[in-house]
């Protein structure tokens, strides 16, 4: 392959933080015009090399080609002017602004009397619009689009200052199933376009669906280049790891007959009704549906940051009434939540005051938190979970992702709550951090525990769980054990198509 076939190429590219070496002589090629995926684990350094290509990092040391040539990319503008975009998870728009003052915003068109020139502006805007098949008005507001609509608008902002590259950063982390189809179709109409897309991901099926060739790191180093039809989703999981993952979902036991937890008709105004079901002692259940079916709102509610309007919770055949968090902790509940840095976690605490925040209490000696203790438990959790950090002094917005989830888990757990409801607890985790989470989930189970959780990955629930619960449009419309259900079958009652 000639150095011309390559959009952008990385040679020997090297970058370090205070303590960790990010990347380590990383070198490989992107063809143009491809769909190339860049997997690892979390920590693994795919965010420092694409922040290095958007020029958001300066490299330490190795060489930047761009068409051939080397650069030196000074900043994200200067990245822009080569035709280099970033599209990051969590669109950076302007939510009181149009979708073409989105688009514009920073090289506005002014008309020669001095004014904005809105007309040109939004007849400008819909050409990337219609590049990327989106049915999406240059007037409409921001605030008003959807996820996925929003990310468009990133992309046909990068579109409109010519981008040859377009990066995207666990694009469908928060996106429905639906949702994701229609990026993966933006996506080929990216592609017949001529332009270059490097996708990451820690979701394999869909790197396996969108992807022409596929690049591995691991532990900041490039471990292969692969095309997808070459490979297979199993390879890519043990490149990622470092080892085989023989079986990402622990071998399942039977869940005890006793009932921890029984709802009855609950039901919560514009998020759920009617809602009934029981949880057994060392039992995973799995509640499964689309966004806005009403199974995150359902845990909320389970746990007090809901109001429920009607029906009733029993607790171990006692009938209990849970109006906010605090009453549900005593109860010996625990929440997990979707979102860990809006509400799991304390990013600018340490990994050790996260682990001990919801205990301090239990850790007192003669009146005073006990350091000693704190260190103790957060030390024991570390172990257990397998959290990689540097010290239990860290703060947890420096951690990687997946570890960051992880204290999440190890905070509850050190409650020592019964029951636990967990929100997509591996979502925008590696493939080998959620092993772990698996195994530690069914332990839990096998210990006694109940488990109720959602999962944005339909593989996970039938893998992990018992029974699994479909939602759609706040009711239940399904119930299905572990042995007799598919994806398939799911999906027909999370969309409705089932009545």
């Amino acid at each position: 392959m000639t150095e011309k076939s390559y959009i952008v190429e990385f040679d020997k590219i090297s970058k370090s933080f205070p303590g960790v070496k990010a990347l380590i002589d990383v070198s490989f090629g992107v063809i143009k015009g491809e769909v190339h995926a860049l997997v690892g684990e979390n920590g693994a350094g795919k965010s420092t090399l694409i922040k290095i290509c958007g020029g958001v990092y300066q490299k330490d040391a190795g060489k930047i080609l761009w068409e051939g040539k080397e650069i030196s990319i000074r900043n994200p503008k200067h990245a822009q002017e080569f035709g280099i975009s970033i599209v990051y998870q969590e669109p950076a728009l302007c939510q009181n602004l149009s979708v073409a003052g989105s688009i514009f915003l920073g090289r506005e068109l002014i008309t020669k009397y001095g004014s904005l020139d809105w007309n040109t502006m939004y007849e400008r805007t819909k050409k990337p619009l219609e590049i990327l098949g989106a049915n999406i008005n240059p007037k409409t507001y921001v605030n008003s689009l959807t996820i996925v609509q929003r990310q468009i608008v990133e992309i046909a902002k990068a579109l409109s200052i010519n981008a040859k590259l377009i990066i995207m950063d666990e694009p469908t982390s928060a996106l429905t199933m639906d949702d994701t189809k229609k990026l993966f179709k933006v996506i080929h109409n990216l592609k017949s376009e001529g332009i270059t897309v490097i996708y990451v991901s820690h979701r394999l099926e869909e790197v396996f669906e969108i992807a022409d060739r596929i690049t591995t790191l691991r532990d900041g180093k490039h471990v292969a280049t692969e095309k997808k039809k070459d490979s297979n989703p199993d390879q890519v999981a043990s490149l990622m790891v470092g080892r085989k993952l023989i079986d990402m979902f622990p071998k399942m036991t039977k869940a005890m007959e006793e009932t921890v937890l029984k709802v009855v008709n609950l039901s919560c105004k514009g998020s759920f009704e009617d809602i009934s079901f029981e949880a057994k002692k060392g039992e995973i259940l799995g509640i499964a549906g689309l966004r806005g079916s009403g199974n995150s709102n359902l845990l909320r509610a389970l746990f007090g940051i809901e109001k429920i309007d009607n029906g009733k919770i029993y607790l171990n055949e006692k009938l209990e009434i849970i109006k906010n968090p605090k009453e549900a902790m005593k109860l010996k509940i625990g929440y997990i939540a979707a979102d860990r840095h809006a509400e799991s976690l304390f990013l600018k605490l340490n990994v050790r005051d996260n682990v001990s925040f919801l205990v301090l209490n239990e850790l007192k000696r003669l009146g005073l938190v006990s350091s000693t203790k704190k260190d103790t438990l957060a030390r024991r959790f570390v172990e257990e979970l397998k959290i990689r950090t540097p010290s239990l002094v860290q703060l947890v917005e420096n951690l990687s992702g997946g570890n960051q989830q992880k204290v999440a888990v190890a905070k509850w757990l050190a409650t020592k709550a019964k029951i636990l409801l967990m929100d997509d607890p591996t979502r925008g985790i590696d493939v080998g951090a959620k092993a772990e989470i698996h195994n530690l989930i069914s332990i839990l189970a096998k210990q006694g525990d109940s488990i109720i959780m959602t999962s944005s990955e339909l593989q996970e629930l039938i893998g992990l769980c018992h029974r699994i619960l479909i939602m759609y449009k706040g009711k239940i419309k399904a119930e299905f054990t572990h042995d007799d259900v598919s994806e398939e079958e799911i999906i027909k009652y999370a969309t409705g198509a089932v009545a």
